[in-house]
């Protein structure tokens, strides 16, 4: 038997301000896969910043949402570092 390493699918998608606004309204939550931490850190990964600034863009758009409608992330260190994002 000869195994053969095949990429891994992507079924991660960004999810831009108008999705999460969308999905907001249609469940109450949206999933966001961007926000990217380093193991047993809590400061968030430049490559976070094209999540966050979608973020930002719904939070500034829509000002019934507030920030801790959001930061429900991995751990509390997460969720206080996540808000110095935005």
């Amino acid at each position: 038997m000869v195994v053969t390493p095949q990429q891994m699918e992507k079924k991660m998608a960004f999810v831009n301000a108008d999705d999460m606004k969308q999905a907001l309204r249609d469940s109450g939550k949206v999933a966001l896969y961007g926000l990217c931490f380093d193991t047993d850190k809590d400061a968030v990964k430049a490559e976070s910043k094209p999540t966050l600034a979608e973020i930002a863009k719904l939070l500034k758009s829509d000002t019934s949402l507030g920030p801790t409608s959001f930061f429900l992330v991995r751990s509390n260190r997460s969720v206080e570092a996540a808000p110095e994002c935005v």
